[in-house]
């Protein structure tokens, strides 16, 4: 299996980075451990957006989107 991870860090500036890897699974089970593989996509946003959760609908839609089809991608899904 092949998915996606997700963290955030504190960066200068008053920005928080959310960072996307790709990651692959060691098995097929349920609760499988995930090894990196690389970096997929990161973002920096302005922390107190962040923290009070006011990005815009734009953003968190690209967010979701950027999940949903590297996803999609890395299992070969994508038409």
């Amino acid at each position: 299996m092949k998915g996606v991870t997700a963290f955030i860090k504190q960066e200068d500036n008053n920005q928080i980075k959310l960072v996307l890897n790709d990651v692959n699974s060691t098995s097929e089970s349920d609760n499988p451990d995930w090894i990196h593989s690389v970096i997929f996509t990161s973002n920096n946003y302005d922390e107190n957006s962040l923290k009070e959760l006011s990005l815009s609908k734009d953003q968190y839609a690209e967010i979701g989107e950027n999940l949903i089809i590297r996803l999609l991608a890395l299992n070969g899904l994508m038409k």
